[in-house]
């Protein structure tokens, strides 16, 4: 699995074993199956139909990306089948200010007790409410901190800007960072 899924296949295992401690659902415990598909759509496809034919699970928690989503849809949807997604995707993309704040302080409040994964382009946004971000390139994590410490690390310049020196303005431009 890819780094960005462990936390959701943690945070499964986690309530899948505290819910079998409990005497699991309707007497029956959980078991969590997974699947990795090795960050392409075509496997992500197969995978899903796997778990769904082979497996008979009840429901399915993944497709990180869109193209894995859009890959997996069809295999869902001709099966009848649960897909839930579990990542917040652009969540204040065309929101107005007042909209961006309320969602923002929203997700803070679910955040005291919980981990939250938000992707987001809109760093003004991640700026005034992420406590921590990750930045993912290929499939692999490129750098992880804060959002100031993320803009100004080398490989998210040259992986957002292209190799080579950059000066202040160009990377305020692209990355959202304050400007000399």
């Amino acid at each position: 699995m890819a780094i960005s899924e462990n936390t959701v296949y943690n945070s499964l295992k986690m309530a899948s074993d505290e819910i079998n401690a409990a005497g699991g659902v309707l007497g029956k415990q959980l078991t969590v199956v997974a699947e990795d598909g090795a960050s392409e759509p075509t496997v992500f496809a197969e995978k899903a139909q796997k778990l769904i034919r082979s497996d008979c699970v009840a429901a399915v928690f993944g497709g990180w990306t869109s193209s894995s989503r859009k890959a997996m849809l069809p295999v869902f949807e001709g099966n009848n089948a649960l897909l839930f997604y579990p990542v917040l995707d652009e969540p204040v993309a065309g929101m107005s200010a007042e909209e961006k704040d309320e969602t923002g302080r929203l997700l803070q409040r679910i955040a005291r007790d919980r981990t939250v994964v938000v992707v987001e382009h809109d760093m003004d946004f991640m700026r005034a409410f992420a406590a921590s971000v990750t930045v993912l390139h290929a499939g692999k994590m490129l750098s992880e901190g804060s959002v100031a410490a993320v803009q100004a690390d080398p490989r998210v310049q040259e992986v957002y800007l292209g190799p080579g020196h950059h000066s202040q303005d160009e990377v305020a431009a692209v990355l959202g960072t304050e400007g000399s």
